[in-house]
């Protein structure tokens, strides 16, 4: 299953003029197809790939423990038993997290051994990173992060490469026929429930049944809570599930601990909430004042969303059925939109630039006489953009009004279940997109925005 992460690695891999390249870590959850995509993307790209599994394969932890990294290629030539080809192999570290001694060594690749193309991946490489008691290699290595499979990734899967070729080409305009529209927000369906986990999808591929996919979706969500007891002590694991299970009923809904789990104490909850993050189950959406750019400068750690890693594990939570619902907008209108809002949120995720940490922020004033939320808030260039989220084909725009207004902005973006739309009036500019069409909107609106002046 083709990945546009693919086309980053493409760009990581031709060394440019004068430079060294870097290793690659690459971060994410467990299951989102960090391997499949490093060996596949490998045996296309170079001679040969030589995988070293620290999970599966304990005695390699061993050899990084070598801090000559000579030693360490011999090492590895043994076990191979073959030499590396330094200019046209692959060296791929799957789950480096399994040996923290593979990180500093990732130093000497970049300064003695640059030719050799070095690729690491890890899902709880985050908890090793945090609590690591050696030297990490600053400015010798270079992160990426990976996600599930987005909504154009699984048209790709499905067999749908005209209607992606179609979106990716669209431009504002143009008119977008009936017929493409009624095909994408079937096809939105479809991935509201099966999500973009890769195993799901290919599941999907090969049977065309739900039952399978929702039986593949249950086991992994049973191994992320198997996982628990990685990086969760005893007395933890507990809350750690507790919120894992009901975190996906909240989906764009303020988190409020007490709420979630009466019986505990916030700052118990607080601490297991972080080890989820840690573990890239869920990303906190956090509350910006949004009065300029970086979003991130503004931030009010006290208030905060929630958004889980993948759509069709929602689903799975929520026991959804896709035979139970005739059209894409009464998916979305469950549990008051929150597939909807968990669809978008995880295409704007997606549609970040590789390099970039995965995050998002919404904007919020609480006040008895005049309250006002905004379901998301991104930074496009220079500009603060406003992101409102309607599941169904109509929806007041007060908040979002009220936050062009409060500050003075002139560009706001909608999805909801209709066409696509552009208004222009005296007070400000809004683009109108179907929900489908999210992980294109950064592209769609950067043609309409100019920097400030």
């Amino acid at each position: 299953m083709k990945r546009d992460f693919s086309n980053f690695l493409d760009q990581w891999k031709q060394v440019k003029p004068g430079l060294k390249r870097k290793p690659l870590i690459i971060r994410g959850a467990r299951q989102v197809g960090k391997t499949t995509l490093i060996e596949n993307w490998g045996r296309e790209n170079f001679k040969k790939v030589h995988t070293v599994n620290f999970e599966k394969s304990a005695e390699l932890r061993e050899l990084f423990r070598e801090t000559d990294l000579s030693q360490v290629i011999l090492l590895l030539e043994i076990h191979f038993k073959e030499k590396l080809d330094v200019g046209n192999d692959l060296l791929f570290l799957d789950e480096i997290q399994a040996c923290p001694e593979a990180l500093p060594l990732l130093r000497s690749f970049y300064e003695n051994l640059p030719a050799l193309a070095v690729i690491a991946t890890g899902s709880l490489l985050d908890f090793t990173l945090k609590k690591h008691d050696f030297s990490m290699p600053v400015g010798r290595v270079e992160f990426a992060y990976l996600g599930p499979m987005n909504y154009r990734e699984f048209l790709l899967a499905v067999g749908e490469e005209k209607l992606v070729e179609y979106l990716d080409h669209w431009k504002l305009d143009q008119s977008f026929p009936h017929l493409v529209h009624e095909k994408c927000l079937d096809l939105l369906k479809k991935y509201a429930l099966i999500g973009g986990m890769p195993e799901a999808i290919l599941t999907w591929q090969h049977t065309h049944s739900l039952l399978e996919v929702q039986k593949i979706q249950q086991s992994l969500l049973s191994t992320f809570e198997a996982d628990f007891s990685k990086y969760a002590s005893h007395a933890k694991i507990g809350r750690v599930q507790q919120l894992f299970m009901r975190l996906p009923q909240r989906v764009g809904q303020k988190t409020v601990f007490s709420k979630l789990c009466p019986d505990e104490r916030s700052r118990d909850l607080s601490a297991a909430y972080e080890l989820l993050k840690l573990a890239r189950v869920i990303t906190q959406v956090l509350h910006s004042s949004c009065n300029g750019i970086p979003l991130g400068a503004e931030v009010d750690q006290k208030f905060f969303k929630t958004l889980f890693l993948d759509i069709g594990l929602v689903s799975r939570a929520l026991k959804l059925d896709l035979s139970h619902f005739n059209d894409v907008a009464e998916v979305t209108l469950v549990h008051q939109g929150v597939v909807s809002e968990q669809f978008v949120g995880q295409e704007l995720l997606s549609s970040l630039p590789e390099f970039e940490p995965p995050e998002l922020h919404y904007w919020a004033r609480e006040e008895k006489s005049s309250s006002a939320e905004v379901d998301y808030v991104i930074q496009q260039g220079s500009w603060v953009v406003p992101v409102e989220v309607k599941s169904g084909k109509t929806g007041r725009l007060r908040s979002l009004h009220l936050f062009l207004s409060e500050k003075k902005r002139q560009f706001g973006l909608r999805f909801n279940s209709e066409p696509p739309s552009y208004l222009k009036n005296n007070e400000f500019e809004l683009l109108s997109l179907p929900l489908y069409m999210a992980g294109w909107a950064r592209k769609i609106s950067a043609a309409k925005l100019v920097p400030p002046t």
